[in-house]
């Protein structure tokens, strides 16, 4: 699957290794995810690469436990989804609108507040499910 920020800036390419029937879509229920209505997915056998045209232009938020950095195109407003360093490597958590086909991926939407776990258990938690990530960037 294919996709990216409307401007083209930040272009994405999105590998699962399952049927789309097998996926459920995560809806965190922050302020940030709830406010741009964010539906995110991840495979934990995929692998999710990030291509960056113009990275002085990619703000990269933190919030909470500032363990991730959710990529915003600055000139579009365009969210690609999350990237985090995590005990079993880089990964990534995917925003489903940003794929040319996400909103067909699938139709299985479960909510999620991650308020409660520590630092250590959010890490694990996305080294075990989040996907794998490349970053390239350009220029």
């Amino acid at each position: 699957m294919i996709g990216g920020c409307r401007c083209g800036n930040i272009s994405v390419e999105l590998t699962l290794t399952q049927a789309p029937e097998a996926y459920t879509a995560r809806r965190c229920l922050c302020s940030f995810c709830t406010e741009r209505a964010v539906l995110y997915v991840s495979d934990p056998n995929g692998l999710y690469q990030i291509t960056i045209a113009d990275d002085a232009v990619v703000e990269r938020k933190r919030f909470g436990t500032q363990t991730a950095d959710f990529m915003v195109c600055g000139k579009c407003d365009g969210f690609i989804g999350a990237v985090c360093d995590t005990p079993t490597g880089r990964r990534a958590v995917v925003n489903l609108k940003c794929l040319s086909e996400g909103n067909t991926l699938t139709t299985k939407i479960q909510d999620f507040d991650y308020d409660a776990e520590t630092v250590e258990q959010r890490l694990a938690r996305r080294g075990r499910n989040w996907t794998p990530v490349a970053v390239t960037i350009k220029g």
